[in-house]
């Protein structure tokens, strides 16, 4: 998260590893994956 706000990116978080949605959220994730079949949805337009 801090690299992505540092660099103004678009920071996704995932549910899948450590930390809670929650956590991921108050760090200033952009977007929540809960699965690593979330992602492309995040990332490319219209998938």
């Amino acid at each position: 998260m801090i690299g992505a706000k540092r660099n103004h990116i678009a920071a996704i978080g995932v549910t899948y590893g450590y930390g809670t949605e929650e956590e991921l959220k108050t760090h200033g994730a952009d977007f929540i994956a809960h699965c690593p079949e979330n992602i492309p949805r995040l990332v490319i337009p219209n998938f």
